[in-house]
């Protein structure tokens, strides 16, 4: 596994450095669908995964990313690099990173193929004496369909293969995945002019990372600091709920906007631990006020949502505040800085007390 990693990131190199006229590089986000197979394992069977935004990890297996970015290198190729990080603290700290290099070769009219590497860190803290550390390579191949969603958007439907080797603790494991992303342009092409130049009160769609401290008042606390921010995703919803990790912002007059973020999630398998289907998500519309510049503030319902084999959907409700920050990344691209405080209700049916969440998150917005 390791000579073909290593093949397939010098054969990336190779078709880089042969490529010209570079295109204009872009950032987005993915979801979909994912099937999960432990190669050889019938034990650890199959798990089917329905995600919006898209899962980075299952547990400590990674899946596919929810962020991308393409990067061209010339007139026919780009280089997709893929990063990303979570860090959750419950009794001892686990950690993953997972770091990936694609390369994708456009095939004419939208369609393009692509091939890659991976390689994902694991670190499990075992006592406060003890730790296991995991290295998993792995292989990325692709095929798509590009194709324009306007001025600013760029659309994509994806199917992936990645392959991961065995370690220590987790056997090799096969991912298929069919998603659909979006993309916006990192800085104004020459032949998309008109394209929707970054306003700091104009309609986006984004994506954000960040820390956060979840609390269930009676119960535990946990820390999280991911990239992209996990939402209810941890593991078919057993955990407790961190920011959504996407949002849409949309102006309704000068001085206010809807700000809602949303996330959901759905497992199905017919084995342990998932043994069914487990569904969890989030809807937390706010309504933000324009201080000044790009500062704002704002307040809304929350609404969080779990059903699992053993208990009907319930829906947990609650409050959120928030403050933060927009700015300009690029001419296109905006970023935001914000706190936020969320608190839900208890829930005894499904064993949960009172939750507060307090977070700080940096976002990535795309212009609509």
């Amino acid at each position: 596994m390791r000579i073909a990693v290593v093949t397939c990131l010098c054969s990336l190199a190779a078709v880089a450095v042969a490529a010209q006229q570079p295109r204009t590089t872009e950032i987005g986000i993915q979801g979909g669908f994912a099937r999960l197979h432990f190669t050889g394992q019938a034990r650890y069977g199959t798990y089917d995964f329905y995600d919006v935004p898209g899962s980075s990890y299952f547990g400590l297996v990674p899946i596919y990313g929810t962020l991308f970015v393409e990067v061209p290198v010339g007139a026919r190729v780009s280089l997709e690099p893929q990063v990303r990080f979570s860090q959750y603290t419950w009794s001892t700290p686990q950690s993953m990173v997972g770091l990936g290099l694609r390369a994708n070769v456009s095939l004419g009219h939208g369609v393009y193929a692509g091939a890659g590497g991976l390689v994902s860190f694991i670190n499990i803290s075992l006592s406060t004496v003890s730790s296991v550390s995991e290295q998993q390579l792995g292989v990325s191949l692709a095929a798509g369909y590009r194709f324009g969603l306007g001025a600013s958007l760029n659309g994509r439907l994806e199917g992936q293969t990645l392959i991961f080797h065995k370690t220590n603790t987790i056997a090799p494991y096969a991912v298929y995945a069919l998603t659909f992303g979006l993309s916006a342009p990192v800085s104004s092409a020459p032949a998309r002019r008109t394209a929707r130049r970054w306003d700091p009160w104009g309609a986006v769609i984004g994506i954000q990372a960040g820390y956060s401290w979840s609390h269930d008042v009676g119960g535990t606390g946990v820390a999280h600091f991911s990239i992209p921010e996990i939402g209810t995703s941890e593991f078919a919803g057993f955990g407790l709920p961190t920011p959504a990790p996407l949002f849409v912002f949309v102006p309704l007059s000068p001085r206010l906007a809807l700000d809602a973020g949303f996330d959901a999630h759905l497992i199905h398998s017919g084995t342990f631990p998932v043994n069914g289907g487990f569904l969890t998500g989030q809807v937390n519309p706010r309504l933000d006020v324009r201080v000044s510049g790009g500062w704002y503030a704002g307040a809304g319902p929350a609404f969080w949502f779990t059903r699992d084999p053993f208990h009907k959907l319930s829906v947990i409700s609650g409050a959120s505040i928030a403050s933060g920050f927009r700015f300009p990344l690029t001419a296109t691209l905006g970023g935001r800085l914000e706190i936020g405080y969320t608190m839900y209700r208890q829930h005894l049916t499904r064993g949960f007390g009172a939750v507060n969440a307090l977070a700080v998150t940096a976002g990535t917005t795309l212009p609509l």
